[in-house]
C-alpha cells in the first residue's frame, strides 16, 4: 500500500485531510496510511448512513414507509401530556423553594365584589344616594360580641328540645350606636328574640310585637332583648338599623358578628327565633316562627315563677 497521502479523510475522526499532510488537522493523528476515503464505519457514522451523512436512498420501485394517519395525533397528545406533567412538577417544586409562590385566582375571590355590587344596586333602587349606598355596603352592620359559656344544641322543632334546663352562654356586645348591650345570668328572666332583616316572617313579627308591647303588662324582673343576626348586605331590607327604626323598635338590640356567632351559640335554626330564659339563666323554652302575642304573654308570666 502506498504511504503517500493523496488527500481524503482521516480514518480516526473523519475530518478532511489535505494532500501531502502527515497529521490530521482535527485530531492530530498520523494520516500517512489514510489515503483515499474511509468507510462509513471507520468514520464513526451510524450504520446504514453513507459517508456523505445522508441516509441511503431506498431501492428503486419502493417508497419510504410513512406513519399511519392516526399516529400523528397520538404523538402530539403524548407530547402535550408530558409537557403538562413537567410544568406541574416544576410548579410544585417552585412553591417549595425560595422563589415567590404562584398566585391563582378562584371563583370565591369574586364573591365579595359581586355581593358589594349587588348591595349597591339594591340600595340605589331603594332610593339611597350613591355615596350613602356605597358606605352602607362597605361597612356591614355587624358587631364583635364576646361569647362565654357552652353553646346550646341546635334547635329542632320536630324533636324534644334537649336545651331546656341548660345554662345559656353570656354575651357582651353593642347596639347600632355602639352602646353596650349584654345577655347575662344576672338573676332576671329574659325573652331573647333573634331576627334577620331579609326574613319575611321577621318583617311581620316585628310590627306585631310593637303593637303588643305598649299595652303588655310584663312582670317585674323580665327583660326583652333582641339580636340582629344573619346580616347579608346583598339581601333586601338592608341595613337592619333602618328597618327596625321604621318599625319603631324599642327593644334593646345586640349586633351579631359576621359569622352569626351569637345565633349559633343559642342554637338558632330558623327565623324569627325565640329563647325564653328563667331567672336562673336556664333555657325554659325555645320557639321558631311567628308567635302570637298572647302566647308570649303566657310564657313570660310563667318565667317569673320558674
Amino acid at each position: 500500500m502506498s504511504t503517500e497521502n493523496r488527500g481524503g479523510f482521516c480514518r480516526w475522526c473523519g475530518a478532511p485531510v489535505a494532500p501531502g499532510a502527515l497529521d490530521c488537522q482535527q485530531c492530530g493523528r498520523s494520516v500517512a496510511e489514510t489515503a483515499g476515503e474511509p468507510t462509513p464505519g471507520e468514520r464513526g457514522l451510524p450504520v446504514g448512513r453513507e459517508a456523505s451523512g445522508r441516509a441511503p436512498s431506498p431501492p428503486r420501485g419502493r417508497t419510504p414507509s410513512r406513519l399511519p394517519s392516526w399516529a400523528i395525533p397520538v404523538i402530539v397528545l403524548g407530547v402535550v401530556a408530558v409537557a403538562g406533567i413537567g410544568l406541574g412538577v416544576g410548579l410544585h417544586f417552585a412553591g417549595s423553594g425560595d422563589a415567590a409562590p404562584v398566585t391563582t385566582t378562584t371563583a370565591a375571590s369574586s364573591e365579595p365584589a359581586s355581593a358589594l355590587q349587588a348591595c349597591i344596586s339594591l340600595r340605589l333602587e331603594e332610593g339611597f344616594a350613591a355615596p350613602e349606598a356605597e358606605d352602607l355596603c362597605t361597612n356591614p352592620e355587624v358587631g364583635t360580641p364576646t361569647i362565654n359559656g357552652e353553646a346550646l344544641p341546635r334547635f329542632d322543632r320536630d324533636s324534644t328540645d334537649t336545651a331546656v334546663g341548660l345554662t345559656i352562654p353570656e354575651i357582651n356586645g353593642t347596639d347600632f350606636d355602639g352602646a353596650p348591650v349584654a345577655i347575662t345570668r344576672d338573676g332576671r328572666a329574659k325573652v331573647l328574640i333573634f331576627v334577620a332583616h331579609w326574613c319575611g316572617v321577621c318583617q311581620q313579627e316585628v310590627p306585631a310585637l310593637m303593637d303588643w308591647l305598649p299595652g303588655a303588662t310584663l312582670p317585674e324582673g323580665v327583660d326583652l332583648i333582641s339580636v340582629s343576626t344573619g346580616v347579608r348586605i346583598d339581601a333586601p331590607n338592608y341595613p337592619p338599623s333602618r328597618w327596625l327604626e321604621r318599625e319603631g323598635w324599642t327593644v334593646p338590640v345586640i349586633l351579631d358578628d359576621a359569622a352569626d356567632g351569637v345565633g349559633q351559640a343559642f342554637g338558632l335554626s330558623a327565623y324569627p327565633y325565640f329563647v325564653f330564659v328563667d331567672a336562673e339563666g336556664r333555657v325554659a323554652l325555645r320557639l321558631v316562627g311567628g308567635v302570637p302575642a298572647e302566647t308570649i304573654s303566657s310564657i313570660v308570666a310563667g318565667l317569673v315563677g320558674a
